[in-house]
């Protein structure tokens, strides 16, 4: 266990030792662990059976809790086991999203219709193994169809419910009203998000829950699509880069480069049994996840339609957001 470089790091960062303390005794429970059910003894060496293996045994501890997960994702980034970190992604992506779905339900169609959704289903809880996941959407999915009106349905499934505050879209706003139409502020924004793909590239670090390499920059160049978006007709036209885009790159079996273009926590491990078979409307949750940016730089509340996505058997995961008589920079 390297606990010297990561003391180095949060001491840079001013996190509190006390931090530094629990998660090296987290870390020291997992060594144990391995030591007496794994062939390595060494977490540096870990797989990621061994770790998910870890994170079951947080859950029955009662450890499975954000500060210890962003604590083992510090701890793998610091010795570049970056599977390791992608792993932990895994199990993190899908924190508050049904939350905010029901808040919003609740607002549109009452507390009635959520009680209806939700009964006797529980939401998973965090370090719920990524398998498991798909049933709960599955059942909620459902439900949804069944009690949800369906004319809310749309816009609460494809609503911000990632909860990304407004400021955090603060400086692209900023950069739009500058720009002299929007045309021109995708193409910016599109050059700005390859070049931060060619530094992670470089210097071989993650880029969010994603290993970049000079494939990776090479194949999003061919598309503005992937890293913003494409305006024609009052429309604007966006594609999910893969959630593994390197293994989605090199993949030739139709299934699996589906499975790696997936990014949805709650629907990713269905993608390859298709059992079960989760709704397409789930993706509009991913919809309102790249809508969210333009309606704060646009100050417009938008609509997003799904065009591809991986849940119908498509390899990718497309977009079209409605900009009908909606103001913008022409």
């Amino acid at each position: 266990m390297k606990k010297a470089e990561l003391k180095a790091l949060y001491e840079k960062r001013n996190i509190p030792m006390s931090e530094f303390d629990k998660i090296v005794d987290i870390l020291g429970r997992f060594e144990i662990q391995l030591s007496k059910h794994s062939p390595v003894k060494s977490i540096d060496e870990a797989s990621i059976p061994d770790l998910d293996n870890f994170i079951a045994s947080l859950v029955e501890w009662g450890e499975n809790t954000f500060p210890v997960i962003i604590g083992l994702m510090r701890y793998f980034r610091i010795i570049g086991r970056n599977d390791l970190y992608v792993q932990l992604t895994k199990y993190t992506g899908g924190d508050e999203v049904i939350e905010n779905i029901l808040i919003s339900l609740e607002k549109k169609a009452g507390k009635p219709i959520v009680d209806a959704v939700m009964k006797d289903l529980d939401i998973p809880i965090l370090g719920t193994a990524p398998k498991d996941y798909p049933k709960f959407t599955d059942r909620f999915m459902k439900r949804m169809h069944e009690h949800c009106p369906s004319t809310c349905f749309s816009e609460v499934m494809s609503g911000n419910n990632h909860g990304i505050p407004d400021q955090a879209f603060a400086d692209e706003k900023a950069l739009y009203e500058a720009a002299p139409s929007l045309a021109a502020y995708l193409q910016d924004f599109n050059n700005r998000q390859i070049a931060i793909l060619q530094k992670h590239a470089d210097t071989k670090t993650i880029w969010f829950e994603q290993e970049i390499n000079q494939k990776v920059v090479d194949y999003v160049k061919t598309n503005q699509e992937i890293m913003s978006a494409v305006l024609k007709d009052d429309k604007l036209y966006s594609t999910k880069i893969p959630y593994d885009p390197q293994r989605f790159l090199d993949e030739t079996n139709p299934v699996m480069r589906r499975y790696y273009a997936c990014h949805c926590p709650f629907v990713r491990e269905s993608v390859i049994s298709n059992d079960p078979k989760v709704s397409a409307d789930w993706c509009l949750c991913s919809g309102g996840f790249g809508k969210a940016m333009y309606e704060v730089i646009l100050n417009h509340k938008l609509k997003v339609k799904c065009l591809n996505n991986v849940l119908s058997g498509d390899e990718f995961c497309r977009f079209e957001i409605d900009l009908t008589n909606i103001p913008y920079k022409k």
